[in-house]
């Protein structure tokens, strides 16, 4: 993603170089904003699990293996609208209908040409292409321990969504601390974490990053 960025319009009509502007930034500069390879020692990230996985074994912590890949198409079905009593079901090309069938056999469809047996197109833009990415090994051990160490009871298991923390493990080792989310539930008014359950995760970050730091002293 590049310049191109500047010009997506929010629900009130202002780009993104809008808002740059009225925070007293330069949009001609974003292209330079990089960080460089190696500038950052790790990336921790705390968050709920958003998944049952944790509140339904009864596990405090749960340890990142890796965060899941993603990709998303903006797909727009063609038909045609006539009058629905006076037109032959031969004859329709009805895009809800299509649409529908789409849905329904979403990997199908990725795979398939423009052009189904509704008799309508559908054309399909990738609009979001983001890697996995998996959790540095040696930040991935020291999360464990440090769990281990506050005595809270942990598993490695993977992240069904995607985060902050898997764009940035390009630049630096990564690594995530998942606490249980009540039935797994996450955005939605439902979703919820106990106290507690918010503090033993702060307690893990807290001695992860600690750890990290005396590691990186000893080098």
């Amino acid at each position: 993603m590049g310049a191109e960025i500047l010009g997506r319009k929010d629900e009130e009509g202002l780009t993104l170089a809008d808002w740059l502007r009225r925070y007293g930034q330069d949009p001609s500069h974003l292209t330079d904003a990089r960080i460089p390879r190696g500038a950052l020692a790790a990336i921790l990230e705390l968050h709920i699990e958003q998944g049952p996985q944790l509140y339904e074994t009864k596990v405090q912590i749960g340890v990142v293996q890796g965060i899941v890949g993603l990709k998303r198409w903006k797909c727009v079905a063609t038909g045609f609208a006539n009058h629905a009593g006076t037109t032959p079901m031969n004859r329709r090309k009805d895009a809800l209908v299509a649409a529908a069938k789409d849905l329904l056999a979403v990997r199908d469809v990725v795979r398939a040409e423009p052009g189904r047996q509704e008799g309508v197109e559908t054309r399909c833009a990738v609009i979001n292409d983001i890697a996995p990415a998996l959790s540095d090994p040696s930040v991935h051990s020291i999360i464990r321990e440090a769990a281990r160490s506050a005595g809270l009871t942990s598993v490695d298991l993977p992240s069904g969504a995607v985060h902050d923390a898997g764009e940035i493990s390009r630049l630096a080792p990564m690594g995530m601390i998942f606490v249980p989310s009540r039935d797994g539930i996450s955005h939605a008014p439902q979703e919820f974490s106990t106290w507690e359950d918010v503090a033993n995760g702060t307690e893990v970050l807290y001695r992860t990053i600690l750890s990290l730091d005396k590691q990186m002293n000893a080098h």
